[in-house]
């Protein structure tokens, strides 16, 4: 088979030796009539990009004409809008979710996300983070007066661009986007939420250990401090 390469060759010979159209194009080598050419079609300008060159090639092998694309396929191909068979994301209230930047704000943007029907094993991680965050929530709360936590880099970083990465994951599968580069980002995805549910599980460990300890503490300085005013278990007293 002749490779492109050479038609692009004969193209460039042929702007400089003849006119910048093609006529007589009207059947292939089997007589199939072109209808996409009409008949006078000497007056009309084809561009040489349209040439099927595979068949041109068998056509004038066997002393035909050029043979052009089929043009109603081209087009109908060119036209047809795939529409996604899975729910849409609801960019707005996702975007409104994400800008409270709150553990809750984030526990709703992830519930979005997950009404998208995303790959199983992504969906599953969702499933967790969707039930750790508001255990994180109740734990920075239930102990705020005891230990306070640093949560910024979960606020502005681990949390956001997770789901952020998520997001435009779904946009890929909305553009039509080649498989590796919707692959390569559910990998992506897939790491991200591991990580991040480690994070968020080691955080609710720390704040459970740190305020387990300055309670203690607490109540060891009170029995002391009882004791001093004397008031002790009556075995010790004297």
């Amino acid at each position: 088979m002749i490779e492109k390469q050479f038609w692009i060759n004969v193209k460039e010979a042929w702007i400089v030796s003849a006119q910048t159209k093609i006529t007589n194009v009207h059947a292939d080598s089997e007589g199939t009539k072109d209808f996409s050419v009409p008949d006078d079609s000497e007056d009309m300008e084809v561009s040489f990009d349209d040439i099927d060159f595979d068949r041109s090639v068998e056509s004038v092998i066997s002393g035909g004409d050029f043979v052009m694309k089929d043009r109603q396929d081209h087009v109908a191909a060119k036209e047809q809008i795939v529409a996604p068979s899975r729910p849409a994301l609801d960019t707005a209230a996702f975007e409104q979710k994400m800008g409270q930047r709150t553990l809750q704000g984030y526990t709703e943007a992830a519930r979005l996300l997950l009404h998208c029907e995303l790959p199983e094993e992504i969906n599953g991680l969702y499933e967790e983070l969707i039930l750790r965050l508001p255990v994180l929530q109740d734990a920075v709360t239930k102990f705020e007066g005891v230990y306070q936590t640093d949560l910024d880099q979960f606020y502005d970083y681990y949390i956001p661009e997770t789901l952020q990465l998520t997001s435009a994951y779904l946009e890929y599968l909305d553009a039509g986007i080649g498989k590796d580069i919707v692959n390569e980002t559910e990998k992506e995805i897939l790491d991200a939420l591991k990580q991040l549910l480690i994070a968020v599980n080691d955080k609710v460990d720390e704040i459970y250990k740190f305020a387990s300890i300055e309670i203690k503490a607490k109540a060891k300085a009170l029995e002391s401090l009882m004791s001093q005013d004397g008031y002790v278990d009556s075995k010790f007293k004297l």
